[in-house]
Formats: structure tokens, sequence, C-alpha cells
């Protein structure tokens, strides 16, 4: 589950290996909005697995690790209002303004209502 002693997302919650990826890709489904593109899949295990990619149109390094940080923070703080048992890749396509946790947290919670991953839970860390 979560670490409690640096309180992050587990190596266990996280899409780490290529091959990971490419097969989320072939056999999952995809959902596009205009900011982020979400590809979601059943696994084995009974635990959400989360990947983050963010374009390279982001030009700046910082704002890409920025971007991933929010989106990991994200899932961290939510991850047990999430259905489990699945994969989830979110891609950040274009920036989002301004680079806010509420505004990142806000997008990421319409995708995920769309493709069915969660309900209509409040976004928690959001003002």
């Amino acid at each position: 589950m979560l670490n409690k002693s640096k309180n992050i997302l587990t190596k266990s919650h996280r899409i780490t290996k290529s091959a990971e990826y490419k097969e989320n890709f072939k056999k999952g489904r995809s959902i596009k909005d205009r900011h982020l593109k979400l590809y979601y899949s059943g696994n084995q295990e009974n635990k959400m697995k989360v990947g983050i990619i963010i374009s390279k149109k982001i030009k700046e390094k910082v704002k890409r690790n920025k971007y991933k940080r929010i989106i990991r923070e994200y899932f961290r703080l939510n991850l047990k209002t999430m259905n489990s048992g699945r994969n989830v890749i979110i891609i950040l396509q274009n920036e989002i303004q301004p680079v806010k946790y509420g505004v990142i947290a806000k997008a990421i919670q319409e995708i995920l209502k769309k493709a069915g991953i969660i309900g209509n839970e409040k976004i928690i860390g959001s003002k």
C-alpha cells in the first residue's frame, strides 16, 4: 500500500517497465480530453498501478517534473477512492495553466470519471 515512512506511492503501485506500458497501450482503452490522455486496463493484481508520461511539448524540464510530482501526489492522496485492479497511464499532452495542484487534480478527476475509475468523490488535497 502506501509507504508510511516516506508517504509516497510504493513501487508496487507504479508502472515501471516499458513492457507494462506497451501492453497497456495495446490492450487498454483510452480516453482523451484537451490536456490529458488516459489509457486504462485491468490487471491480475488487486491494486491500482499508475504510469505517468509528460510530453516533451512542455519544453522546460522543471515544469515537466512539477507536473509529474503533482500527478503522483493526486494518486497518492486518492488511491483508496479508486477502483482497484486497474492499470492507469496518464499522458499530459500540453500544459495546464496555472501549474497548481487544484487545477491539475480537477482535470485528472474529470477524465477518471469518464473512464468509470472513480465516482463523484471530492478531490482530496484541493482547496
